[in-house]
């Protein structure tokens, strides 16, 4: 519904109660009695439910610059029946969304964690099997992150090892 200052319908879903439409008056306040404290000025909206189980959202905005006491009311109106079903509706849809927002949150979760700790975990099993294991060809010296620079030390120490290694041997 739209409606002007006075409540007669500019627009309706019957077209007969639009104003300048039929010789009679037709209001909102006459259909919606409540709109009437809109209407008046004593509030600018309003939520209420009709006895016939009508739920009506009613809210009057000024639109003319240099009159500001014009005013446009808009009003709608939807069965409560139906309005709690899409009210439920939307609440369902809103679950399954969240559900599946938290899904796909926990798959890019576990492939960044495993793009992340896929090399460190390689790096601490090579630390861990030294000196016995020295083939360092497979660690990830590439990256220009934290890995890389752990992988730049572990290898800088393997062949620290390996050296002193060689020498020691040597002078035996």
């Amino acid at each position: 519904y739209v409606t002007n200052t006075e409540g007669e319908y500019l627009a309706h879903p019957d077209r007969q109660k639009l104003m300048g439409v039929s010789p009679k008056k037709f209001t909102i306040q006459d259909e919606f009695p409540k709109s009437l404290e809109v209407i008046e000025g004593d509030r600018r909206k309003l939520l209420t439910e009709t006895a016939d189980g009508k739920i009506i959202s009613y809210l009057s905005l000024p639109f003319d610059p240099l009159n500001p006491e014009r005013l446009i009311g808009i009003g709608l109106t939807a069965k409560r029946d139906v309005l709690l079903a899409d009210i439920h509706n939307l609440q369902t849809q809103n679950a399954l969304s969240a559900l599946f927002l938290v899904f796909v949150s926990a798959i890019v979760a576990a492939i960044f964690g495993r793009m992340i700790s896929g090399p460190v975990v390689r790096i601490a099993e090579l630390a861990q099997s030294l000196p016995e294991q020295t083939d360092i060809s497979d660690l990830p010296t590439h990256r220009n992150d934290e890995i890389g620079i752990l992988a730049h030390s572990l290898e800088r120490l393997v062949m620290h090892v390996q050296e002193e290694d060689w020498l020691n041997k040597g002078q035996l």
